[in-house]
């Protein structure tokens, strides 16, 4: 039997805001990511793919979500950042890191502006309510809170850059991209897109027409060893011994990007991913000679991805099939667009548009079921258009609202399947619900 059960009731609620974030403090030089054209197609994916993390010990810094070789349910939650974004000190010195069980990381999806302005809706811009103890999510419309499991980092002369795994799913609406990469270390074709939250900011992008692969060897773990020498050629040399230096040779475990085209960076900017012009993931950000400026040059380090993937674990966890074909090239970006169950899901559900405005429709879908929690809310904002499709069941539990101006839709049946790809399924018409503007 296939059942929509619903419990619906209105909350008004009038919320004061308060208390700055880091929102709009960045230079006045960096671009939205939707502010010029040919950032779109962009920002609509591998934007997504990108965040702002902090963690209670650290400050701010940037991450991506990244993709791997499986099926959507096998998916997990891995991202990349900098090793410096998770410990005190530079990348080789300091305290002991801030990877453990017991740390909560914090972190900030879809924190961006949808057009060339830095104006957000107030509820968006990392402030609270003062007249409910609801917080709402921290006073960000995409907040998620987890604690992490460290996969495999590099340090030092290997580089700057780890690979890690959000332990609490990342709710379904919050439409997250996972990006596709690059194995190789072949010239990537520019120019090279960059997506970042310099000073904890909204979200914001630099593109790079030219960088550099530095090819040459570096020497590491250099030494001076004394040889004695042959009798005879002593004698002709009038010495009885010689001194050589002997080091091991290795890849730079950089590229350098001489100048952006536009955009800069800065702290809270590290730990952002690059993308060639395929919307592969590459490397990420190091650091650098920062202007912290704008219009001056920099010369700005950004980690081989390629290096990187090469250790066990890394490998291991991306393509773990150890497919032959994806060592060699790669694998696209991708999202889950079926869940197999969803089950005491909540959260706030805004209106899509106000991220991005390529897109105005949040589908949540699943190959069983879904249902709402019974102990916190799922409230469905003016404006925001939703479908629910599973192909069991849907329980829409006392909590569910859905505000006046809203669009919401339950659907059962649809063609729905673990897919992990860029993939719209098709409405069914079996047995749907519809709310549009909903009123009391």
């Amino acid at each position: 039997m296939k059942n929509i059960f619903v419990f619906v009731f209105i909350l008004l609620q009038v919320d004061v805001w308060c208390q700055d974030a880091d929102y709009n403090t960045s230079l006045n030089c960096h671009i939205n990511p939707y502010e010029r054209q040919h950032n779109s197609s962009f920002a609509d994916d591998i934007g997504r793919a990108s965040f702002k993390f902090n963690v209670d010990k650290g400050g701010d810094c940037s991450g991506t979500l990244i993709n791997q070789n499986v099926v959507g349910s096998e998916l997990k939650q891995y991202f990349i950042t900098a090793w410096h974004c998770l410990k005190s000190g530079d990348n080789c010195t300091g305290e002991k890191d801030f990877v453990d069980e017991d740390t909560q990381f914090q972190f900030f999806f879809n924190y961006q502006s949808n057009g060339a302005s830095n104006d957000i809706p107030m509820n968006a811009q990392g402030r609270r309510s003062r007249q409910s103890d609801l917080t709402y999510n921290d006073g960000y419309r995409y907040y998620h809170q987890s604690t992490v499991r460290l996969v495999k980092r590099f340090q030092c002369l290997n580089g700057d850059m780890a690979l890690l795994e959000i332990v609490k799913p990342i709710p379904p609406h919050f439409k997250v991209y996972y990006a596709g990469w690059s194995p190789t270390n072949v010239y990537f074709q520019v120019p090279l897109v960059q997506f970042h939250h310099p000073r904890g900011d909204i979200k914001k992008v630099n593109r790079a027409s030219t960088y550099s692969r530095n090819t040459s060897l570096m020497a590491t773990g250099c030494r001076t060893i004394t040889k004695v020498i042959d009798v005879l050629f002593g004698w002709i040399w009038k010495r009885r011994w010689k001194t050589e230096v002997i080091c091991n040779y290795i890849d730079p475990p950089f590229y350098t990007i001489p100048i952006y085209n536009y955009g800069t960076t800065q702290p809270g900017s590290s730990g952002s991913g690059i993308f060639n012009y395929n919307r592969r993931y590459i490397a990420d950000l190091n650091g650098g000679l920062s202007s912290n400026s704008c219009g001056l040059p920099e010369a700005t380090f950004v980690g081989k991805f390629y290096r990187f993937y090469q250790t066990g674990a890394v490998k291991k966890a991306l393509n773990p099939k150890n497919s032959a074909w994806v060592d060699q090239a790669g694998i696209p970006g991708g999202e889950t667009v079926c869940y197999p169950v969803l089950n005491d899901i909540y959260g706030e559900y805004f209106p899509r548009q106000d991220y991005q405005p390529t897109e105005s429709f949040i589908d949540v879908r699943s190959k069983s079921t879904i249902s709402t929690s019974r102990t916190q809310r799922l409230k469905v904002y003016n404006r925001a258009d939703v479908l629910f499709q599973a192909i069991d069941e849907i329980k829409l539990e006392p909590g569910f609202i859905v505000e006046p101006g809203a669009s919401f839709k339950a659907e059962i049946g649809g063609n729905c399947d673990i897919y992990n790809g860029i993939q719209q399924q098709p409405h069914s018409t079996n047995m749907s619900l519809l709310f549009s503007d909903f009123d009391n």
